[in-house]
């Protein structure tokens, strides 16, 4: 396989995938790089914070590709959730490559990547608790600016947990809500409600709102107010004004 990413004239279509080094969003990108289906082969983008890991990841995929005696490309490109910064430098060299014709079209969307600080209270750099920075809003901008830049058909996958859900019986506590200011500060942090809402419930409920009131489920259109104006204002409000706890 070769190391340079797909151009569009080769009928590649992109996925990226959110710590897609390890973990579900591991096998994830395995099975996209395995599948025949839908015609083009796909050239999948790791979103890593660890580039050291995401190479790796990439050398492990690359060698299932070859072995496998597939088309398929995979590659890696520096993405932290915990810094807005650092998701529109992202989605800005996407934008760049997908102009150039770099990169293939991005048909896919996942959001995988996740964390899970328990009662530890920590803040990303722009001043929200880490569990709710990472998981959700982080997620929840970097949608934001991707949807403009998606080729249909398109899919965003939002990856959520049913860890705190009782009917597992996991042992964990159920997940205890509150407004997402409360939750960007880490009100109320403890051992037993940890920051559950920020990937398991938050993410169920940015996605069902998604799917209620959005274009599609799941999908996107293109026109000329594509945006995924159906989230939250509270979560759009947070993302603009970054708060000063101090």
């Amino acid at each position: 396989m070769q190391d340079t990413p797909a151009s569009p004239s080769a009928t590649f279509r992109t996925a990226i995938i959110t710590g897609g080094n390890t973990g579900l969003g591991y096998v994830c990108a395995s099975n996209l790089l395995h599948d025949a289906s839908g015609g083009s082969p796909w050239n999948v983008v790791i979103a890593c914070r660890d580039p050291e890991r995401a190479q790796d990841a990439v050398k492990r995929l690359r060698q299932e590709v070859n072995a496998a005696g597939s088309s398929a490309k995979v590659e890696a490109m520096r993405l932290d959730l915990a810094s807005f910064k650092s998701v529109r430098d992202f989605t800005e060299e996407i934008g760049r490559r997908l102009d150039t014709g770099e990169l293939a079209p991005v048909h896919a969307l996942v959001c995988n990547a996740g964390i899970q600080r328990g009662a530890t209270k920590t803040f990303t750099v722009d001043g929200f608790e880490r569990t709710f920075g990472v998981n959700h809003l982080g997620h929840f901008l970097l949608v934001n600016l991707l949807v403009p830049r998606l080729a249909l058909p398109a899919r965003i996958a939002v990856v959520a947990s049913g860890t705190h859900d009782p009917a597992q019986k996991t042992g964990m506590p159920v997940p205890a809500w509150n407004d997402p200011t409360a939750l960007a500060k880490g009100v109320n942090l403890s051992r037993k409600s940890g920051q559950g809402l920020g990937k398991v419930k938050g993410n169920h409920l940015w996605t069902r709102q998604a799917k209620a009131n959005g274009p599609g489920a799941g999908t996107t259109r293109r026109s000329k107010s594509r945006r995924w104006r159906w989230c939250k204002p509270a979560d759009a409000a947070l993302i603009k004004s970054p708060p000063n706890w101090a």
